[in-house]
């Protein structure tokens, strides 16, 4: 039966090896096994003693009781009591959940299972202000997880919801007057496979590889079979859902999943403080010219290929993260899109996706301006944003005129906005001539 070694014998030997932690004794085989405090995901008392759970899934025992390990590493302020039987090392904890009633938290390693912690004691975690920052980044994501759950009436379904009948369906996912809510049911279905996922409940033949509308094909559509809803607007409902836990309630990435990102061979990580330094070109035929600034000058470049998806973007941002980009960081973005409504507007969404979800502190500057282009290149390839006003609709329209009004359109001054409704593709401008610009916007930030 193994026991705990405390300080007093631990302390001869710490001058040969360095020993900073509880040590615990085999008592069989005569032996001490070296157990530092990383190695532990928690401890659960019994009344014949303590089990140590460590995070490669063995189970060591000791016939001390819980109280007197917890004396022994008092010092290690990442240890903390979960309930009157939980010593717990937030340094692993990794998720929760709410289940029955209960709070259940989940560490980083699946083998080791999961260990209480009453609401009390979650609370006076989160107060503690010396754990470390991915502690802390633990405890706001249980609350986050909490409040979504209980504001949105998710809950953990023993059963799978695809396997429910259209009866069932109708009758659990209502609103308090009782009339049937489709969003209700896409949380309730997405936190069900997301939850079983990570926790290593689907059958590998059945985890989802491919793209976000795998999740389509393989889960929602069955259920809308059912509903006798099956229309591909509904895919739009699926996206606005994920959105709701990718974005505003953040909680879990679509990297979580390992979705296939379309646009993976889009993007580059500059080097050094040139990383922050983005040249984001609007269309994929670009990517050359961006592959060559790269090499050349050590800047990001991201070719958007048309309006950036959120899980493009939250790809990006981690890969420039991982590159050690600081999400309060200044970055800049150099546009180079279409002197048009739509590049304007692929401007404006990707900056509002980065500052929505992402970076705080971002610098635009725009490359394709008029004066860009020669008069002989205005004349021969602008075109007319409006071709014809009966077959445009009001909101296109609309647009065009307010891109008039902040740009100053293609024509002459005095004339009315509809006049001066026309764009130019970037391309009326050579690949050198753009490759320059850059280059010269870009230099006072080298």
């Amino acid at each position: 039966m193994a026991k705990l070694i405390t300080k007093s014998v631990i302390k001869p030997i710490q001058k040969e090896i360095n020993l900073l932690t509880p040590r615990i004794f085999d008592g069989e085989n005569e032996s001490i096994i070296i157990v530092y405090p990383k190695e532990i995901s928690y401890i659960r008392g019994t009344e014949s003693g303590t089990f140590f759970y460590l995070v490669d899934g063995e189970k060591l025992r000791s016939i001390i009781v819980l109280d007197e390990v917890e004396k022994e590493f008092k010092s290690l302020d990442h240890f903390t009591s979960g309930d009157e039987n939980h010593l717990i090392n937030l340094h692993q904890l990794k998720r929760s959940t709410y289940e029955r009633g209960e709070y259940r938290f989940y560490f980083k390693t699946d083998e080791v299972g999961h260990a209480r912690l009453t609401p009390r004691v979650a609370k006076k975690i989160a107060k503690k202000l010396k754990l470390p920052s991915s502690s802390l980044k633990f405890i706001n994501h249980y609350k986050r997880v909490m409040k979504v759950c209980q504001r949105y009436n998710i809950r953990l379904f023993e059963d799978d919801i695809t396997g429910f009948t259209k009866e069932r369906l109708l009758k659990e996912f209502v609103s308090n007057s009782g009339k049937f809510v489709m969003a209700n049911l896409l949380y309730n279905l997405i936190w069900q496979i997301y939850t079983r996922m990570i926790n290593k409940e689907i059958p590998e033949d059945e985890i989802l590889i491919g793209n976000i509308r795998s999740f389509w094909y393989t889960y929602y559509k069955s259920i809308l079979s059912k509903l006798n809803m099956i229309d591909e607007s509904r895919y739009g409902d699926m996206i606005e859902a994920f959105t709701r836990f990718t974005v505003d309630w953040k909680l879990f990435k679509y990297r979580d999943w390992e979705f296939w990102d379309s646009k993976q061979y889009n993007k580059k990580i500059g080097k050094g403080k040139r990383k922050s330094l983005i040249l984001v070109g609007e269309k994929e035929g670009q990517i050359p010219m961006l592959e060559m600034l790269h090499r050349k000058l050590k800047i990001s470049t991201i070719a958007l290929g048309g309006e950036p998806s959120i899980l493009s973007v939250e790809y990006f941002v981690d890969d420039l993260e991982d590159a050690g980009i600081d999400k309060d960081e200044v970055i800049h973005l150099f546009f180079a899109t279409d002197y048009d409504p739509v590049g304007m507007n692929i401007q404006k969404s990707f900056v509002k996706k980065l500052k929505r979800h992402y970076f705080k502190k971002i610098k635009t500057h725009n490359l394709i301006t008029l004066d860009i282009f020669t008069q002989e290149q205005i004349d021969e390839k602008k075109y007319a944003l409006i071709k014809d006003s009966h077959s445009s609709s009001n909101n296109w329209v609309t647009r065009v005129k307010k891109w008039v009004k902040k740009t100053g359109g293609i024509g002459k001054k005095g004339q009315s906005w509809k006049n001066k409704a026309y764009g130019m593709e970037l391309e009326a401008s050579s690949p050198g001539r753009l490759m320059r610009l850059f280059e010269k916007a870009i230099k006072p930030y080298f």
